[in-house]
């Protein structure tokens, strides 16, 4: 057996050096802090910093592909050419998580119009290095090189695994597709991109626009004193040039946000309010300025399209190439299977709850709809326990939580959590 000897224009690591002082940048963006600068991170730093980011990494490809081009030639073989190969990878990756990751989340918890512009500025960019990648030749090459017999032999369960999966994602990505075709693969993949933050954006702007103001004392005395009070937050919030409001006095106002919406369904006792709230609810971003539906309808037109550029039927199929179902037919067998064994539980419950309301002489008792569901679950639940969340609420003061979560992850996983509180950059107070 000859043994080749290291390629001296391979490197021995993945990744360059780092410098002992290397210079701090000035774009909070690119700091090599372990944690994102949230509160330093604003829409300005997004363009210049993801630009310096993507002609990084566009190095960094560009010589992980010359060492794949080597691997491809059998110079490196084995368990290096894989470590060399998942780890620059890894390195690209992290890279571009660390960086566009933190503009997304920050899109996701402090939205803006300037935040919004900076990242759909940067969005085809990241999309198209991504394609980049997925689509390298010679990385696909390398990969393959990797499933000969010889060299898989050297290779554990789990990187063997990896190789496969890494060349079916190749293949998902578009790398066996060529001109006009690979040109319109790449521009569906740019627009399902711009499509997807668009739809978030709509979601999250019909949210905030829509609220239900009451002053009705009577109502909001039905309501758990908690609520009140997140109803009175939410109102003076909304109408903060005017007097804030207060749990007791009011006014109250109802928003789509989890914490308001749960336990409003849970415990309102006027029907055609549940109602009215569980419709602004279920109907988001399905008319007017905001209006999703157009868009659903594209996407989905992108979908198939793609996936027929692929050479799958339609997007279910190719959606189920990386999942353990080996068709649609058989998903759909599963989801029939649990609809089979879950409904007759489903019908006692429900049962149950027009029992409970027949009992309290509601109107609704003959026809629960959807928005009755939770609110007779909540007083079934204080039926049969006696007991309430506002008299649980004592009991479980978000510290007290907190510190029962952490010691139960101490005792599983061998670690130990301590607070981080003014050491770790967040990007709201409340975090």
């Amino acid at each position: 057996m000859t043994t080749v000897p290291p390629d001296p224009m391979l490197p021995v690591q993945p990744n360059p050096p780092i410098p002992q002082n290397p210079p701090i940048p000035q774009n909070p963006l690119l700091h090599p802090d372990p944690l994102p600068r949230w509160p330093e991170i604003d829409a300005a730093h997004v363009e210049p910093g993801m630009t310096i980011v993507l002609a990084e990494v566009a190095d960094w490809l560009a010589a992980l592909e010359a060492d794949a081009a080597r691997v491809a030639a059998g110079v490196v073989t084995g368990k290096a050419a894989f470590e060399r190969l998942a780890a620059g990878l890894e390195r690209i990756s992290d890279r571009l998580e660390t960086t566009w990751g933190a503009v997304g989340h920050l899109l996701s918890v402090r939205n803006s119009d300037a935040l919004r512009a900076a990242h759909d500025a940067v969005q085809p960019a990241v999309v198209q290095f991504s394609l980049r990648v997925g689509q390298s030749r010679p990385l696909c090459e390398a990969w393959r090189a990797l499933q000969a017999p010889d060299a898989l032999a050297a290779l554990d369960a789990g990187q063997r695994r990896l190789v496969e999966t890494n060349l079916r994602d190749a293949e998902l990505a578009g790398v066996g597709l060529d001109g006009v075709i690979r040109d319109r693969f790449n521009a569906i993949q740019t627009e399902l991109a711009e499509a997807a933050t668009t739809f978030q954006n709509h979601v999250l702007d019909a949210t905030k626009a829509w609220g239900l103001d009451f002053a009705d004392a009577g109502l909001a005395a039905t309501l758990p004193p908690s609520l009140r009070g997140l109803l009175a937050q939410m109102w003076s919030t909304a109408h903060a040039d005017e007097a804030p409001a207060t749990p007791d006095a009011g006014p109250w106002r109802v928003t789509l946000d989890g914490p308001v919406l749960v336990p409003f369904l849970q415990h309102c006792v006027r029907r055609d309010l549940r109602e009215t709230v569980y419709r602004a609810h279920v109907q988001r971003a399905s008319a007017g300025d905001h209006d999703n539906t157009p868009l659903v309808h594209r996407i989905l037109a992108l979908r198939h399209e793609f996936a027929g550029l692929l050479g799958y039927p339609d997007y279910a199929a190719l959606s189920l190439a990386t999942k353990m179902a080996p068709d649609a037919a058989t998903a759909r067998l599963l989801l029939d299977d649990l609809h089979t064994a879950s409904r007759p539980a489903a019908e006692r419950d429900l049962a149950e709850l027009a029992s409970l309301a027949r009992d309290r002489g509601a109107d609704e008792a003959a026809d629960l709809r959807p928005w009755d569901v939770a609110f007779w679950a909540e007083r079934l639940r204080e039926a049969r326990f006696d007991v309430t969340d506002e008299q649980l609420r004592p009991w479980f003061p978000l510290p007290r939580v907190l510190d029962g979560t952490f010691r139960l992850v101490e005792r599983l996983f061998g670690v130990r959590i301590e607070a981080a509180d003014g050491a770790a950059p967040v990007w709201h107070d409340d975090v």
